[in-house]
């Protein structure tokens, strides 16, 4: 993976929180998640809370990363009110136990 150009993802994460056009902050979030950059995942969390279009793109754009916050977030998605979003969080293994029950790199889906 080619990491990022020097700040590529503070742009990124600042335009998926404050971009007043939903289709942007959309956008945003997909392109922090491809990057896969820790530094753009607090964004990312902030959009799991956004529209559901921007949501759903949040859940998928958490694939790359680990941790108790991602869990969390994703955990929250298998309820969201958005069949999509709920389908994105199942996509990614959310809904399976051994998500919760084996070690990060055994997780499936992820």
């Amino acid at each position: 993976r080619v990491p990022p150009e020097a700040g590529s993802v503070e742009a990124l994460a600042t335009l998926a929180i404050e971009a007043d056009d939903s289709l942007i902050r959309e956008s945003a979030v997909a392109a922090l998640g491809s990057l896969g950059d820790p530094a753009g995942l607090n964004a990312i969390l902030n959009a799991t809370e956004d529209k559901a279009t921007v949501r759903r793109r949040a859940v998928i754009a958490l694939a790359p990363f680990e941790g108790p916050e991602v869990d969390a977030a994703l955990e929250r998605a298998l309820t969201d009110r958005d069949w999509q979003v709920r389908q994105a969080a199942e996509d990614l293994g959310a809904d399976d136990p051994a998500y919760h029950d084996s070690p990060s790199e055994d997780v499936p889906h992820r």
